[in-house]
């Protein structure tokens, strides 16, 4: 099981370095949203991964087909400890300007949510699992007159 690690800042490098991945014979590719998509454009199977949790299982997921299709001897990620998390609750970490995506509907969504984010009113994010309503609910509050308050 080959593993490598990625960073990007734009969405271009996000696009070549999914593109690279692919032809070094990468076939899943885990990440944002953003990332599975171009992994899907780029002819891998993209796999969504929101939080340290959630990567940890797909790996370890990962590990365990790998072992039972026949794969060479792995063993499990190790459980790591985190960064000391923030001491202030109900901190809103995420932005209208990290979430990357050129898609018409996508960008129509952001421009909506960026509007209500300006109105004095409790607005009701709905989806599938997995879609980003988190990520979308913390940026509007970034990007509200309440964004010194707590979110909640």
């Amino acid at each position: 099981l080959q593993i490598r690690e990625q960073t990007y800042t734009s969405l271009e490098q996000a696009r070549d370095q999914v593109e690279r991945l692919v032809a070094d014979g990468f076939e899943v590719i885990i990440g944002s949203p953003t990332v599975c998509q171009l992994a899907v454009a780029a002819g891998a199977q993209g796999v969504l991964a929101l939080d340290a949790e959630s990567l940890r299982h797909t790996f370890d997921s990962l590990v365990t087909l790998s072992a039972k299709a026949g794969g060479a001897p792995t063993r499990r990620l190790p459980r790591r400890s985190l960064e000391q998390p923030d001491t202030r609750p109900f901190k809103a970490r995420h932005r209208f300007e990290q979430l990357l995506g050129d898609a018409p509907a996508f960008r129509a969504i952001l421009n909506l949510a960026q509007r209500y984010a300006q109105a004095d009113a409790t607005v009701l994010i709905t989806g599938e699992s997995g879609t980003g309503k988190e990520l979308l609910a913390q940026s509007m509050h970034h990007a509200s007159p309440r964004q010194q308050g707590p979110f909640v």
